[in-house]
């Protein structure tokens, strides 16, 4: 790897989240109702938390690869997959 390119890796990471940090703050500088937190509903946190935990289970199948699974694909491709078909079920019911 050449020196000057070293920088890359940690430009691409950094690069979206100030964007992202940077969207947060001209929305909060805008907003006069009161932070875009006490906005959030029940189905914005489902929302959340279910990102949060399928992330999880695909850094869970990093960890541990699988040569067979469940239709040719690995434990937590299946996990997830069941995890969406599940929330589908609750957010339109």
């Amino acid at each position: 790897m050449k020196r000057q390119a070293s920088g890359l890796p940690h430009s691409l990471l950094q690069k979206p989240s100030a964007f992202r940090r940077r969207s947060v703050h001209l929305y909060e500088t805008r907003c006069r109702s009161g932070s875009i937190y006490h906005r959030f509903t029940e189905e914005n946190v489902f929302t959340t938390v279910l990102a949060i935990l399928m992330t999880g289970i695909l850094l869970l199948g990093m960890l541990r690869r699988q040569q067979q699974g469940i239709a040719n694909i690995g434990f937590e491709s299946a996990l997830v997959l069941a995890l969406y078909a599940g929330s589908i079920v609750l957010v339109f019911t």
